[in-house]
């Protein structure tokens, strides 16, 4: 420890430590006086020293050198008094003793006698100033003599050890995640049940006036059968449409994965609804990761960069001597947003993000796909019709399909269109789509999104100019422009961007322009979107312009808006012919009744309206079932309700019976069972063995807890792809229980609840000692217990003894880690101990070490 005018300091410290112990007896006067101590600086758990410092009060003044050097900030003094600080977020602090201030960016702090005390070259300043000024939290501990940064986040320090935890983390690797139990798949006849239903009904005619539609689906041989009846028309009409398909999935077979027979979407990249089958190669869940992309960039020579992805880290290099780095990051399809941060050789830091985009039509290296589909028209104005597609990409930032449509018609001609198509990347921003159908369209699309806040696109298309094209042009265009902007300047304000489209399109009767630009800015709880639209028609008789302007508000409820309107949500809109006519406004107040019930009132006002449209409604939204209540009195005619209600019911086989849910349930799975404690072993749950309440049980990214007779259930689960099961032990209520699994695959089956129990078992509490040859206790030893492919681990207290609760049934060798006995030159004989079914008592274990 150094600071100048040692002597004085020291010989002031009795009275401040007398002081710090019976502070009720110094006079006030005397207690404004800056009093020498000598205390414990922590900022957090992560670092410590001993310093002087100085009390005024319950104030501590700390030297400024000490602590940014304790917390690993990079400080200069120009001069006696003085002293200049740089945070790696880019704030400068500047404490200056003769202006009597002190500053962090635009915040300056006046400094005085009981914030500022000069000793030789060091500054103490007030805790309290300093934690202004780097927006931290001090704690002062007199009784200890402690004085505790509490928050220490935003330090250097911190970074630094986060940085070397996630440095660590990344270098150690993650182990692949291995079930232990597999359930596989139930290719039953016929199993399984549930109905998806919803019923509409109007006011002023309840039953013949309503509409519905009932969707049934069942578990056959594995697969998914679905019938389904719907009135297209009011019930009075007697207008149903009926559906039925199968439908089955193949995971491991490469040749042929899903298999469609009925009614259902066909193939190709405009797949037409049909009554007919299809089938593919292509898998019924594409797997997220796509490939491994390098994300380069230049910085300048000897940086550090990172590259972090939800708050991991994913990738460490450093730039070479011409400032390159380049990381190499796994990419899924979709968005990939990644988080750089730059650390230069003197504490500099930078920040950016880059984007990579995978369009969903992108396809593996090397890997091919082909579909077939064919059958009669259900929508399109055809009788029929066929495709087949066959795609296959090229390299990884490349896919190719070529194919060819045709329709069969009635009182037309038939038509055949070939087509080809291509989509790729290009760098790591750039998107690339290419489309050509014969007799049909030639189309380009080219989108740049360097990162969440910033995208760009166009699109083109030209179409061929053939009579009777309803069936790839059905709004009879001949070109096709739409260009697209997006730009958030601030990510940190997620509401705060602006963007615009723009879209040119031409037809035998003319040209038309539509285009949009709006911002959206956040103003306390009130998010308000101004925007402009034009619309422009021309025809060979002239032209027509119409400009628009408006503005929409979005409103939340906030704790001091008093006890009613803190639970309101408000949204306005308002627009206008030249932003002055009015067109066009409206007012809705929503408000939360309850859990699941929402209640919203509105008005309408219509351009040549004398008075607004008034709306009411209640939505319910339950685990058994929602439901939707609309109030509407018209600005002409009379009030009129409108009633919705949509929910399912599944047969539940764990249980025995139907279970209700707001659904849809139609081609999703379930997993259901019961935690049991499993007394005797056998993995299978006796009459006479208890279920076990509120244990979470986790279904993939779902849970569930378990009821008071230890029932959980499960539901939407992903279908014919695999799920991993597993007890949280942090919810079990004894820490003797150990689950009898640690992780179990199920592979769902459609339209029904996979059964999957979960035992637990009682496992008992060893206990023993590990010593040394002279008797003495062997502290911090690592002890190993294994039981077969079972391993658990534990350590030494400072006494030498050691404790492991859990431990289940078997025969359990329990021995010293060799990384200890390689530590200590020491080896000690294993024990031999044997845990009977349920638990029990178990002797003490004691491990001798002997000096090798």
């Amino acid at each position: 420890m150094h600071w100048p005018a040692a002597r004085a300091h020291v010989a002031r410290l009795a009275v401040v430590l007398a002081a710090a112990g019976s502070s009720a007896a110094v006079p006030l006067h005397a207690q404004q006086l800056p009093e020498p101590a000598i205390v414990q600086l922590q900022i957090g758990r992560l670092a410590a020293r001993t310093v002087p410092a100085y009390r005024i009060g319950s104030e501590a003044l700390v030297p400024l050198g000490q602590f940014f050097d304790l917390a690993e900030v990079r400080i200069v003094r120009s001069a006696a008094g003085f002293l200049a600080a740089q945070l790696p977020q880019g704030t400068g602090i500047e404490v200056d003793a003769h202006a009597r201030q002190a500053r962090a960016g635009n915040r300056t702090v006046a400094l005085d006698s009981a914030t500022l005390v000069v000793e030789g070259a060091e500054l103490y300043l007030a805790t309290a100033v300093l934690g202004r000024l780097l927006d931290v939290e001090f704690k002062a501990d007199w009784g200890n003599l402690e004085v505790l940064v509490r928050n220490p986040d935003r330090l250097p320090v911190a970074d630094r050890l986060r940085r070397e935890a996630a440095h660590t983390a990344l270098l150690r690797g993650g182990a692949a995640i291995a079930p232990d139990v597999f359930i596989p798949p139930d290719r039953s006849r016929l199993g399984g049940f549930v109905l998806d239903y919803s019923f509409f009904s109007p006011s002023t005619d309840p039953i013949e006036g309503s509409s519905y539609t009932l969707n049934a689906g069942f578990d056959l041989l594995g697969g998914s059968l679905e019938l389904g009846a719907r009135s297209d028309d009011p019930a009075s009409t007697g207008d149903v449409r009926l559906d039925a398909s199968w439908l089955g999935v193949w995971r491991r077979n490469a040749y042929l994965r899903q298999l469609r027979l009925g009614d259902g979407l066909g193939t190709g990249p405009r797949a037409r609804t049909i009554r007919g089958g299809s089938v593919t190669n292509a898998p019924y869940v594409r797997p997220s990761l796509q490939a491994d992309v390098v994300y380069a960039g230049r910085l300048p020579e000897g940086w550090e960069v990172e590259a972090w992805r939800n708050g991991m880290l994913l990738g460490i290099d450093s730039t070479g001597i011409d400032g390159g780095f380049g990381i190499s990051l796994p990419v899924v399809y979709g968005e990939n947003p990644v988080d750089f941060i730059a650390y230069g050789p003197f504490g500099e830091r930078r920040e950016f993000s880059r984007k990579y985009l995978v369009p969903l039509a992108l396809l593996p290296a090397r890997q091919v796909e082909y579909a077939v589909a064919a059958g009669e028209c259900r929508l399109d104005p055809c009788e029929s019709t066929l495709n087949a597609d066959l795609r296959y990409g090229i390299s990884e930032r490349w896919t190719l399909a070529a194919g060819v449509d045709r329709f069969w018609r009635d009182s037309l001609s038939d038509r055949t269109h070939p087509y080809l198509d291509a989509v790729g990347i290009l760098g790591n921003a750039w998107t690339a789509e290419a489309g050509a159908v014969a007799s049909g369209f030639v189309r380009g699309r080219l989108g740049y999104e360097p990162t969440l806040d910033l995208r760009l696109s166009a699109e083109v298309v030209r179409f061929a100019r053939t009579p009777d094209n309803q069936l790839l042009n059905p709004l009879a265009r001949q070109e096709q422009v739409q260009l697209g902007a997006f730009w958030r300047p601030d990510r940190r304000r997620g509401f705060l961007f602006v963007e615009g489209r723009l879209e040119h399109a031409t037809t035998a009767a003319g040209s038309s322009w539509r285009g949009r630009a709006g911002l959206s800015a956040q103003l306390g709880r009130v998010r308000a979107a101004p925007y402009a639209r034009f619309e422009r028609q021309q025809e060979a008789g002239g032209s027509v312009t119409r400009g628009f302007g408006g503005i929409e508000l979005f409103a939340t409820p906030g704790s001091g808006l008093g006890g009613v309107l803190r639970h309101l949500w408000l949204r306005g809109a308002y627009e206008g012919r030249n932003l002055v006519t009015p067109e066009f406004a409206s007012l809705t107040v929503a408000r939360p009744l309850g859990a699941g019930i929402r209640a919203e009132a509105g008005a309408l006002w219509l351009k040549g309206s004398s008075r607004p449209t008034w709306t009411f409604s209640l939505a319910t939204s339950l685990s058994t079932l929602r439901a939707l209540t609309l109030v509407t009195a018209p600005a002409a005619g009379p009030a009129a309700a409108t009633h919705y209600l949509q929910g399912s019911v599944l047969y539940d086989r764990a249980r025995g019976g139907l279970a209700f849910t707001a659904g849809p349930s139609l081609q999703r799975g379930g997993i259901a069972g019961r935690v049991f404690l499993d007394e005797n072993g056998n993995g299978v749950r006796d009459d006479t063995e208890p279920g076990l309440p509120n244990v979470r049980v986790q279904v993939g990214v779902a849970a569930a807890y378990s009821d008071s007779l230890g029932w959980y259930r499960v539901l939407d689960v992903v279908p014919f792809e695999s799920v991993l099961v597993r007890a949280d032990s942090l919810s079990f209520d004894s820490p003797l229980w150990v689950a009898e699994f640690g992780l179990a695959a199920a592979v769902p089956a459609p339209n029904r609840l996979t059964v999957v129990d979960v035992p637990l078992l009682m496992g008992a509490v060893l206990e023993g000692s590990v010593r040394f040859a002279d008797g003495s206790p062997a502290a911090g030893v690592s002890l190993e217990l294994t039981n077969g492919e079972r391993r658990l681990t534990s350590s030494t207290f400072t006494d030498g003894t050691f404790y492991l609760m859990g431990v289940t049934e078997g025969r359990w060798r329990v021995s010293v880690a060799p990384r200890s006995a390689d530590a200590l030159s020491a080896d000690a004989v294993p024990v031999i101990i044997a845990v009977p079914p349920g638990g029990g008592a178990l002797p003490m274990v004691q491990l001798n070490l002997v000096p090798r």
